[in-house]
Order: structure tokens, then C-alpha cells, then sequence
């Protein structure tokens, strides 16, 4: 689905603001000719990658140094980490000899513009915003004369549509409001750390948190009736990282092939940000290796029984451990299922040394808000979605993801949208065909919703409401308009 211009992606400077939105307009163009099978397009978006970013760079660095924004020289760094990223793109569809090359360097194209908006634009672009407003002469005056002109225009429409929103009886008024989320952020990285058993701690945590946390954003608006999903619990991550350090961890200190990867590295330059890019490849893999094998120590094994020799599954205490430290203090804090040993494969797939899934997962948010605006809960100003496009993205997107995060991406949308009922939660899942194994959480939150009726009568009544209001609002509206 198309990417939509939002004003948080705005520097307040026209012209690279415009340059911002053709990157969205590409990235949008890529995606549709994927989907057609348009080759000549797609080959001219490739031709023009690496030129158009050299210009938008240049355009951009010159702005910054007008402004003299004091972190410029860094982010001409990272201009030219891009560049050299476009230009393996450009070099990796030119010399591809068959669809699947081609198609591969187009998903690579697809990834980079996408991480470009949300890492570059969003985390880097916008730390000059604060840097905009400066006396002075020349070019800096005009600047600051234009933002004042753009401050007022920006008050004067507040005001209209403070107008507008008190004529309206304050149960309407959220209709033309965008939905609202407590999303946490992550915190600045840490270094000066002495020992590498320490760092490496660190570093995991700090991964480990970069998807754990995104599954924390809330509506405060919305209450639901039931404790939430266990990823989506701060209480969790707490003592998922507790159960880290007194399980796995220790497994860590002891492999003699890590340490030796390890010995050379130079602890003053790391930090647990930069860590999984700065240390070699070798090391990367030892420690995902390890990693993996603390988990699958932990799965049960098969056993005969003495007395009629029929095989069993005995857990490990090992497991039977880490079960006790995540087990809720009280039973609103977060829902713990046992299934399976699809925690373990859970817990396992939630470190990726190699990816870093944070702007994937959050990118994919930013269109789940803009399908669920546009077609569950359509705000005023916004063009209304087919039925269906938030499913389709939704089923779409998932596959891009590790398959043990269906369930909590899916209860994640049940949490933070109104519309995103029950019901819708059931129909959904009946897109797969061994709904129980695929989904398992999910399920099993259905069964607990089943066991309480009551719940599925308010959300048809509260559906039927909404839908009253709705047709209230149009009548207030023409009303206004008159």
C-alpha cells in the first residue's frame, strides 16, 4: 500500500521537504511496478537512484551549513554511507542475468528507501529542525521571516478547526481527530564499559529491546477488557531480561569461542548501539550461535516410562526455571500461556544480530495506522480505503517478518484500535489454514474471549454506535458547511 507524506517527516524547508516527498513518490512507484511486472520502470528508477541522491545530499548538506546545524559534518558520513548503499543496489540490478536477481535487487531498493524515511529522515534530517530559527543576515533572516510567516498561517488554522471542533458536541468531536499512541523510544546508547562480558550484555539487551518495545505503544484511550498479550507488557521485558541473566547469560561466559573472538576488540569504542556493526563477522555468528543453542538446551526430552514403557516428554529444570521467573505478579499484569515449545522458538527469534528489525516493524506500523484510518475509522480529511486493504496489508506484510510475531503484531492492532475487534481478530485468522499452529496466541486470546460472551455483545453495541455517530457527524458537518 502506498506510503503516505505525514507532517512529522517535515523539515519546514520547502525544497527539501519537496525532495523528501519524491523519495516517498519512488519509493510508492517501485512498489506498483513490482506488483506489474514493469520493468521499463522499475529499470529507470534504478538509473536515477544514485543521481538524484547525490543532488538531494548536496542540496541538503548546502542547507545545513546555511543554518549551521553543529552536527553536519557526521551527517555527511552518512550521506556517503547511503551512496555507497545506492550504489550497490544499482550495481547489484545491472549485473543481474535472471528475474530472481532482478526481483532481489528491487526488494533490496524497496528495504533502503524505506529505511532511508524512517532511520535517515525521521531520526537524523530532523535533529536540524531545532537549528531553524536563527537571527542573523542573509539567508538565515529570509529563512527565519518565512518560519515566523509559516507560524502564523499554522495558528490561524488552528484556530479554524478549534472552531469547528467546539461547534461540535464534544462525543464528535474525536472523529476528526488522528488516533493518538504512547509509543517508547529507545534510550541514547550506552558506552565506557570495562569488561566484554558486560558490553555484550548490554548490547543484547539493547537489541532484544528494539523489538520488545515496539510492541509497548498503547492507545490510552482504549480499554480492553482482557490482561495484554505478554511481548506488549513492560513488566515482561523486565523479567525476560532477569531470565537472560540467570539462564542464558552464564552459557555465554563459559564459551571459550566467543572470548577468543572477543580478545582483540577495543572496548573505549564500543557502545551498545554500534557493538553488532563494529565487531567482525566471526564474532556475529558465534554469539547468534550460542544463542541459539541456550535456547534449544531447554526444550524437553523424550523419555520411556519405567512402568509401561510408553514415551513422555520430561521438561527440563532448566525450563521449569525460566517459566517461574516469567510468570506474572498478578494476572492483569500480562497473559503466559504454555504452548508447546513455542516460547522457546519465540524467545529464540527475537535476537537477530544481523537485522535490526526496529524501522522494519515501525515502518510497517505507520502503514497499519494509515489502512485502519483510512477504512475502519476514517478521519474527515482523509480518502476512504477499499474494504479489506488493511487485512491485505496486513497478510502481506507478516510474511516479511519472523512467523512466531504474527500473533503479537496482529493483538498489537487489537490493542491500539477500536475497530480492530474480536471479530476482526477471528476473521483474520481464518486466512490460515492450521490457524491453531501458526497462531497460537491469538487462539488461545479467542478462547478466553469466548469464555466471556459479554465482551463480543459490547463490541457489537459499541460498533453500532460508532456507526451512529458517524451519521451524526455527516448531518453536524453539512450543518457547518451551510
Amino acid at each position: 500500500m502506498p506510503i503516505v507524506w505525514r507532517e512529522a517527516l517535515s523539515l519546514t524547508e520547502p525544497h527539501i521537504d519537496q525532495q523528501h516527498k519524491s523519495i516517498i513518490n519512488s519509493l510508492n512507484a517501485l512498489e506498483k511496478a513490482r506488483h506489474e511486472k514493469d520493468r521499463a520502470t522499475i529499470g529507470t528508477l534504478f538509473a536515477n537512484l544514485l543521481p538524484y541522491f547525490r543532488k538531494h545530499f548536496k542540496e541538503e548538506e548546502h542547507y545545513f551549513d546555511e543554518i549551521a546545524f553543529p552536527h553536519r559534518d557526521s551527517h555527511r558520513q552518512l550521506h556517503t554511507a547511503l551512496l555507497g548503499r545506492c550504489e550497490e543496489l544499482q550495481f547489484a540490478y545491472s549485473r543481474a542475468s535472471d528475474e530472481g536477481g532482478r526481483m532481489a535487487a528491487v526488494d533490496g531498493l524497496q528495504s533502503f528507501l524505506a529505511e532511508y524515511l524512517v532511520e535517515h529522515v525521521l531520526k537524523e534530517d530532523l535533529k536540524a529542525k531545532p537549528f531553524l530559527k536563527r537571527d542573523g543576515g542573509g539567508a538565515s533572516s529570509m529563512m527565519a521571516l518565512d518560519e515566523r510567516a509559516k507560524e502564523d498561517d499554522e495558528r490561524r488554522r488552528a484556530r479554524r478547526e478549534r472552531d469547528v471542533e467546539y461547534r461540535l458536541p464534544d462525543h464528535l468531536a474525536y472523529l476528526l481527530k488522528r488516533i493518538e499512541f504512547d509509543v517508547p523510544d529507545m534510550p541514547p546508547p550506552v558506552g565506557g564499559f570495562t569488561s566484554f562480558e558486560a558490553l555484550c550484555e548490554a548490547a543484547i539487551f539493547r537489541r532484544l529491546d528494539r523489538v520488545l518495545l515496539f510492541f509497548h505503544r498503547r492507545n490510552p484511550e482504549l480499554k480492553r477488557e482482557l490482561p495484554p498479550f505478554f511481548l506488549g507488557s513492560p513488566q515482561f521485558r523486565a523479567k525476560f531480561h532477569e531470565a537472560q541473566r540467570q539462564l542464558i547469560l552464564p552459557l555465554l561466559k563459559d564459551s571459550r569461542q566467543i572470548h577468543l573472538a572477543a580478545s582483540s576488540l577495543d572496548l573505549k569504542t564500543l557502545d551498545d548501539e554500534n557493538f553488532w556493526t563494529m565487531i567482525e563477522p566471526t564474532l556475529r555468528a558465534n554469539i547468534m550461535q550460542w544463542w541459539r543453542l541456550s535456547w534449544a538446551s531447554m526444550r524437553p526430552i523424550a523419555v520411556r516410562r519405567e512402568e509401561d514403557g510408553r514415551q513422555v516428554w520430561k521438561v527440563k529444570d532448566e525450563l521449569k526455571r525460566l517459566r517461574e521467573i516469567l510468570q506474572p505478579d498478578a494476572p492483569e499484569d500480562y497473559d503466559l500461556p504454555k504452548i508447546g515449545q513455542k516460547e522457546l522458538d519465540l524467545f529464540a527469534s527475537l535476537l537477530d544480530v544481523d537485522v535490526d528489525w526496529w524501522s522494519k516493524l515501525n515502518l510497517a506500523w505507520t502503514i497499519f495506522v494509515d489502512l485502519y484510518e483510512q477504512e475502519k475509522d476514517p478521519r474527515i480529511f482523509q480518502q476512504a480505503a477499499r474494504e479489506g486493504a488493511l487485512r491485505d496489508f496486513m497478510l502481506e506484510s507478516f510474511n516479511k517478518f519472523p512467523l512466531e510475531w504474527l500473533d503479537f503484531m496482529l493483538l498489537a492492532c487489537h490493542y491500539a484500535f477500536p475497530r480492530v475487534t474480536t471479530q476482526f481478530l477471528d476473521n483474520f485468522t481464518r486466512n490460515y489454514e492450521n490457524r491453531d499452529n501458526t497462531l497460537p496466541y491469538t487462539m488461545r486470546f479467542l478462547g478466553l474471549i469466548d469464555a466471556k460472551p459479554e465482551i463480543r455483545h459490547r463490541e457489537i453495541r459499541a460498533e453500532a454506535e460508532y456507526r451512529r455517530q458517524r451519521e451524526e457527524l455527516r448531518a453536524e458537518l453539512a450543518k457547518i458547511a451551510h
